[in-house]
């Protein structure tokens, strides 16, 4: 018996894969160093003209609160004084924003820059981080109606406004001589006769006032009490004389009638017109 065969299962062919197109190798480049980006192009700086000016201050006050706006146009109005009071002082032209103050309430907020520009402020081409105002300014007549602007927001803000001319200054002090610790100096505190008057002794101003007090007080006696010729006796000899009887001889009074010890009399003085009262000593 013949043995049975297998059964066979016919596959049929599989596609052959076709062959890949090599690729041209292509030479590896060198690595380049990073490029800086192109610049891009600056924003159109705004006009000089009192209209920018005006245009800044209503930006800022439209998307600021008041105590930001306040503080922004306290510097703005500070700045233009500066610049309208010393206009040859290159420092007070020229802003830095690496100033933290400045950077904050004045670049960074919205409108300033504009008024900074309407002035006429610039930026530095030798500073990149500084505006600068030009010198000389061909808009140096817009400083005072800017200052003018940022006085009106500031009445409204409930601020107050500096006046915009210098105070007048000081005049300045006399030099001082310098003290030269080994230069003897001797003062004299006692006063001196003015220039053109007659110079007397050196003395203190209290022997001065003493010595004219003593001048007044003669003066004074001299003027109430005259000289008198004043005799003095001993109280026993009054008593002795008294008791004593009245000698033929004795003196008359004025009116023909004898005078006696101690009777009450009126007698001029050397002939003089005044009468002193007194009494009869001696006869």
């Amino acid at each position: 018996h013949p043995q049975p065969q297998p059964e066979t299962k016919h596959r049929p062919p599989q596609p052959q894969p076709q062959p890949q197109p090599q690729r041209e190798a292509k030479p590896r480049s060198t690595p380049q160093p990073d490029e800086p980006p192109a610049p891009s192009a600056a924003p159109a700086q705004p006009p000089a003209s009192l209209e920018t000016c005006r245009e800044g201050l209503q930006i800022l006050r439209n998307s600021h609160f008041d105590a930001d706006s306040r503080a922004s146009i306290h510097i703005l109005m500070r700045l233009v004084r500066n610049m309208v009071q010393a206009p040859e002082r290159q420092d007070r032209r020229r802003l830095r924003r690496t100033n933290e103050r400045l950077r904050e309430n004045v670049f960074e907020r919205k409108g300033v820059p504009a008024f900074l520009a309407g002035l006429g402020f610039a930026p530095d081409l030798n500073d990149a981080d500084a505006v600068v105002l030009p010198d000389p300014n061909p808009h140096e007549d817009l400083l005072k109606p800017a200052y003018g602007l940022l006085a009106m927001e500031a009445q409204e803000l409930e601020m107050e406004v500096p006046p915009l001319a210098a105070p007048a200054r000081a005049p300045a002090p006399a030099p001082t001589v310098p003290f030269d610790p080994f230069k003897s100096m001797s003062i004299s505190l006692a006063p001196r006769p003015k220039s053109g008057a007659a110079r007397r002794p050196e003395q203190s101003l209290t022997s001065r006032k003493l010595a004219d007090l003593e001048a007044q007080r003669e003066a004074i006696v001299m003027d109430t009490i005259e000289d008198r010729d004043v005799v003095c006796i001993a109280p026993s000899a009054s008593r002795a004389a008294a008791a004593a009887p009245a000698p033929s001889g004795a003196a008359d009074d004025a009116d023909g009638g004898a005078l006696a010890l101690g009777d009450k009399v009126e007698a001029r003085y050397k002939g003089r017109g005044k009468y002193y009262p007194g009494s009869v000593a001696a006869v």
